[in-house]
């Protein structure tokens, strides 16, 4: 006899599930996100930061690693801001 649990669990097992096509690409749109996010991160706190200590310290704060580091320091874009407008 079964019970009603049972009737739930799908006929294989979670790690034999593979993604479809659709949760991959959000998978690895997410990836790419949280990427930008962190390298943008190191950005502004070596920005913001006023010696090697203190971008140390708030680096560590937020969790980036040396992977984070490297990419913004490798980073071919410059940063984007919104333009300034001067008064007519």
């Amino acid at each position: 006899m079964t019970s009603q649990i049972d009737a739930f669990i799908p006929a294989a097992s979670s790690s034999e599930r593979t993604m479809s096509d659709s949760e991959a690409a959000r998978a690895e749109a997410e990836a790419a996100h949280y990427a930008e996010s962190r390298r943008r991160a190191a950005r502004v706190v070596a920005a913001c930061a006023s010696d090697v200590t203190e971008f140390r310290l708030l680096a560590d704060m937020l969790g980036l690693d040396g992977s984070d580091l490297a990419a913004a320091r490798h980073d071919d874009k410059p940063p984007t801001r919104p333009r300034r407008h001067r008064a007519a």
